[in-house]
């Protein structure tokens, strides 16, 4: 928005030099981009923001500066202006959709003489970047950018009835706008019409079937207030922005519109010769109405963090051009100005407060905080995560937060409450928070497949979202993806293609660097993944993660070429038993004993389970244990597997003799027999 120094002196002294003019208001929050001089005057370049039509105009620029400087405002001189009218009736106006134009004034002026302008106001115009047209024309433009308000006139003689309809578009009416191109209308589009046809399109543009031009001797002047939602829908629609729309569209003041009507008259009166004036018809279906505003004093201190002076508070309030219908014990009732839209909230003017107190002026302070801050929960476990992932060869991604229910409700193997929609979404095909990180992992690794990637390892640490009975719910989430190779090929040896046990593995070293001692891979298959390659993590008896290969026909849905490998974990449970005590454990100064025990168990008992039972035996002596053979044959009964562990045994003082570590091989067989009915061979 360009303004003139010049101009603003017709509303307030200002004695200021344009640079310190040009401070003031960018520390008032309308940051000032550029100060030219322009011949005797000085144009500054302000970028106002879309909260505040209100200063899209020199006299709201004035009453910015008037509260700053303390200085008196000179409001428009024409609002208690009347001319003589001369016997002209006054225009016919009919609102056909109130709800979309709440008020539309206007006023017959006869005895136009359409031609330049004086040099003074075409002097203003052009310094602001406005082309001028003739006398009528350019006063309305003038008025536009003097008290910001849109008028429009419109050629009485050229209107079919002399009347005004403020109604709808017809279905495919078509109207030729003053920038000479025919336009295609459509419902719900605002229009000015006459008895006939469309003569404008409203808060947008003027039509040249009703354009002021040289042969003009009667004009019916307009000045009203439209939906700001309607007139922005008819820009985008018609990809038509102009300097009316600009304004309409961010909310224009709805009790200014008899105010620049006369301020426009006036002009016209005095500039075109007109000799003639009819009474105003203010139509006004939908009159405005104060917002009324509680201003608190304890909440003006708990946001700024400083207490004002009720004089303070009181003085600029009523500078805004509020109205204090009442004072309360705890502070005061306000009326907001109409001319201020975005002040609709108590936090709205105390913002207010806080522009014209002086930012600058508020002691800084540190926020309050109660109890630990949400970043940095987990936040070890998050980080041993990321280190030992990318130790083992994946590589960190961050995946979209949004998904398509559609399509990842098929990976919810642990739900996480209820699915959020989002009000406002960035994609019309992901319109939820997601609730696996399952999803996202799978696009990433087709994408990369797509790109002609022969292998993949990725992983993430990153939350979900739902909605739980305590309300909203962000668990952190472990995931995993892959395909590809296991180990490279060399000169030596072929490449390893990477397999379920790889990935199930990785994850067993991640336990240990977690902590997580009490834990079972169990053999259970989610519907999304390979049957025979899938596990599911519990911890303690629950559930706390799954790893597999992605089922064929999943993947086959997907369009992978490669097997894909997927992991997900819930970090929760399994922080919450991760072991942090670091115990030092020197290195051993006497040699351990091995022993090996040959079994026949169940086919649906697990190492793990086996394992876990050994753990709980707590016997000091067992170091490590691992599987050397699994058979299944005919040697076996039916329904059995035999199994061979290696069991390592040493003592930290002395040398364990065999008789010793033949002993605790029994323990060990007897706990076995006891758990799973197994019979050693």
């Amino acid at each position: 928005m360009k303004i003139s120094l010049n101009w603003l002196k017709d509303f307030i002294v200002l004695d200021e030099p344009p640079a310190r003019v040009a401070a003031d208001l960018s520390r008032l929050g309308l940051p000032v981009d550029g100060c030219e001089p322009s011949g005797a005057d000085t144009v500054l370049d302000i970028d106002v923001t879309a909260n505040r039509p209100d200063c899209l105009n020199h006299f709201g620029i004035a009453r910015e500066l008037a509260v700053l400087y303390g200085a008196p405002l000179r409001r428009p001189a024409d609002e208690n202006y009347r001319p003589k009218l001369k016997g002209l009736p006054a225009p016919s106006i009919e609102i056909v959709d109130p709800a979309l134009c709440h008020r539309y004034a206007s006023v017959i002026m006869s005895g136009i003489r359409v031609g330049p302008s004086p040099g003074w106001m075409q002097e203003r115009l052009l310094a602001l970047g406005q082309r001028p047209i003739n006398n009528v024309v350019d006063i309305t433009n003038y008025v536009l950018l003097e008290l910001g308000h849109p008028l429009h006139a419109f050629d009485l003689d050229k209107l079919k009835g002399e009347c005004i309809v403020v109604r709808q578009a017809r279905a495919g009416e078509k109207l030729v706008t003053l920038d000479g191109k025919e336009r295609t209308l459509q419902p719900p589009m605002l229009v000015i019409a006459d008895a006939a046809d469309a003569v404008g399109l409203a808060g947008v543009m003027g039509g040249q079937n009703s354009e002021v031009d040289g042969s003009t001797s009667r004009i019916l002047l307009e000045s009203a207030w439209f939906l700001p939602a309607s007139i922005r829908r008819t820009a985008r629609e018609l990809g038509l922005g102009t300097e009316a729309s600009y304004r309409f569209e961010r909310g224009a003041d709805p009790e200014i519109p008899p105010v620049a009507l006369w301020r426009t008259a006036r002009l016209i009166l005095e500039l075109a010769s007109g000799d003639g004036v009819s009474p105003v018809l203010d139509v006004h279906p939908a009159p405005w109405e104060a917002p009324r505003v509680h201003l608190r004093r304890r909440r003006v201190a708990e946001l700024l963090g400083v207490a004002l002076a009720d004089g303070f508070t009181v003085r600029l309030v009523e500078q805004l051009g509020c109205r204090i219908d009442d004072v309360t014990p705890e502070g005061w009732q306000v009326r907001t100005p109409s001319h201020r839209p975005d002040l609709a909230l108590e936090v709205d003017l105390i913002e207010e407060l806080a522009r014209f107190h002086g930012y600058d002026r508020i002691p800084p302070t540190l926020p309050r905080t109660e109890g630990r801050p949400v970043a940095r929960l987990y936040h070890r476990e998050k980080e041993q995560s990321r280190i030992y992932f990318k130790e083992a060869g994946f590589q960190e991604i961050l995946t979209a937060s949004f998904a398509d229910r559609t399509r990842e409700a098929a990976f919810d193997y642990f739900p996480a409450g209820e699915a959020v929609r989002l009000d406002n979404a960035l994609a019309m095909e992901a319109p939820f928070l997601r609730q696996t990180l399952t999803g996202g992992m799978l696009a990433a690794l087709k994408w990369n497949e797509n790109n002609f990637h022969e292998e993949a390892r990725f992983f993430e640490v990153a939350s979900v979202y739902g909605r739980g009975p305590e309300g909203f719910e962000e668990p952190l989430r472990v995931a995993l993806g892959a395909f590809g190779s296991f180990l490279p090929a060399h000169w030596s040896a072929e490449a390893v293609p990477l397999g379920f046990f790889h990935l199930k593995g990785l994850l067993e070293g991640y336990l240990d660097r977690l902590g997580v001692a009490a834990r079972e891979f169990a053999a259970e298959t989610p519907a999304f993944l390979q049957p025979g390659m899938a596990a599911v993590l519990r911890v303690d008896g629950e559930a706390a993660g799954f790893v597999g290969q992605l089922n064929e026909l999943v993947a086959r849905e997907w369009k992978f070429k490669h097997r894909v490998f997927i992991a997900e974990l819930r970090l929760e449970p399994l922080a919450g038993r991760a072991e942090h005590r670091f115990v030092f454990q020197p290195l051993p100064r006497f040699p351990g004993l091995s022993r090996d025990i040959s079994f026949t168990v169940d086919n649906g008992v697990p190492f793990s389970k086996i394992k876990l039972v050994l753990e709980a035996l707590q016997i000091s002596e067992l170091k490590h244990v691992e599987v050397l053979d699994l058979y299944r044959g005919k040697d076996v009964p039916a329904g059995l597997k035999a199994l061979t562990l290696r069991l390592v045994w040493q003592h930290p003082e002395r040398t364990l003799t065999d008789a010793e570590a033949d002993r605790l091989r029994e323990t060990v067989a007897g706990a076995l027999g006891r758990a799973f009915d197994a019979r050693c061979r």
